[in-house]
């Protein structure tokens, strides 16, 4: 018993009572036994329960990450056929991430994307504008600015659309990789505002906040940055650009009071 090994002990008690049913030291004995043995079972219980809940964490823990590796090895595969013009062959892999996560946001817009040149040969209107080479320039030219002062504007769906047509229509023009770049980058916000709703006004925010140093507005501007600073300390510039605002408008201060005071 003072081995902890009950199992050997309640045995050797019950041999006892067998021969001494009156014997209160062995009854009292006899009892503790059964009660420690009762015990530890329940504790053995109680571990193995344990042990199967933890193996099934780290199971579903190690399938979770298995998920997001592969959605993120299709999608690289996605973008690598997509970036050699394979479109066809870019929407296999595309259509295998939505199978698994129908709102990834870069599969639908890369999907979108795919179709859109696919279907560019059948589309008529298309067709038209490209029997004029100079009206193709000016037209691609056009959704490209469109393109960028929707990016600008934080407009990424439709930065995306406008960019697109201006690709498809002169997939060869100067600013073709600039194309890829900000179709890039509005994926990636888009995939960002997702994850993150606030991101999109804390977005617009920096976007005016720039209009309002640019126009020389340092206080206006200096509000806005400091709101930004305040959640989220992704734009890398506000805190100078903050501080410059306060050194401007400090500045004009000073001429006023100076003016006003002569």
């Amino acid at each position: 018993y003072k081995e902890s090994n009950y199992s050997e002990a309640v045995t050797f008690f019950k041999k006892i009572l067998d021969v001494d049913p009156k014997n209160e030291i062995a009854k009292d004995f006899y009892m503790l036994c059964d009660k420690n043995i009762q015990m530890q079972e329940e504790i053995n219980k109680r571990e193995v329960i344990k042990n199967q809940a933890d193996a099934q964490r780290q199971k579903e823990i190690k399938e979770v990450m298995q998920y997001y590796k592969e959605i993120e090895t299709l999608l690289l595969k996605a973008k690598e056929l997509y970036q050699k013009k394979e479109y066809e062959s870019a929407l296999i892999p595309l259509n295998e991430v939505l199978s698994m996560d129908l709102e990834n946001i870069q599969a639908i817009e890369y999907t979108k994307l795919c179709h859109g040149f696919i279907n560019l040969k059948k589309t008529e209107k298309q067709r038209e504008i490209r029997e004029s080479k100079e009206a193709v320039i000016n037209k691609s030219t056009e959704f490209f600015e469109a393109g960028k002062e929707y990016f600008k504007q934080a407009e990424y769906k439709e930065a995306i659309n406008s960019l697109t047509d201006s690709w498809q229509l002169y997939p060869d023009a100067s600013y073709a990789d600039e194309i890829q770049e900000l179709i890039e980058e509005s994926i990636q916000m888009l995939d960002r505002i997702k994850k993150d709703p606030q991101f999109l006004g804390l977005l617009k925010k920096y976007k005016q906040a720039i209009s309002f140093y640019e126009d020389k507005k340092w206080w206006d501007a200096l509000i806005l940055f400091r709101i930004i600073e305040e959640h989220d300390l992704m734009f890398e510039d506000v805190v100078l650009y903050a501080k410059l605002c306060r050194q401007k408008w400090d500045e004009e201060e000073i001429v006023r009071f100076i003016s006003v005071n002569n």
